[in-house]
């Protein structure tokens, strides 16, 4: 098991309805995500992860700016919520984190 496949299990646990049928390509794409990857490019997505929580603009123009960045650090598997790669052999890059779950919120914020 790598890091990832910890992280897996883990949502599978706390979240067990959203990884119903996904998990066979939930564990694909994140072998694909990090096969495409290096580390130090997940160093550098997470500095400007960072930087997009601190940058004060107005909503709409938040999501619509940083929406290639959200896309560059999370899988969306078929017919489920995107997921966080926050997760790199054995670091986790709380950045990354932080700056999906913010913007899966403002989203949702959006929306309503």
């Amino acid at each position: 098991f790598n890091i990832d496949k910890f992280q897996l299990l883990y949502r599978r646990k706390k979240y067990p309805h959203e990884f119903k049928n996904y998990e066979e390509e939930i564990l694909q794409l994140m072998e694909q995500y990090t096969n495409q990857i290096t580390k130090e490019d997940v160093q550098k997505v997470n500095i400007k992860c960072i930087k997009a929580i601190g940058d004060q603009i107005p909503l709409t123009n938040w999501l619509e700016k940083y929406a290639d960045l959200f896309n560059t650090c999370t899988i969306k598997p078929k017919d489920s919520i995107p997921l966080a790669m926050s997760f790199y052999e054995d670091s986790f890059f709380k950045g990354i984190d932080d700056f999906v779950c913010i913007y899966n919120q403002r989203n949702e914020n959006i929306s309503q």
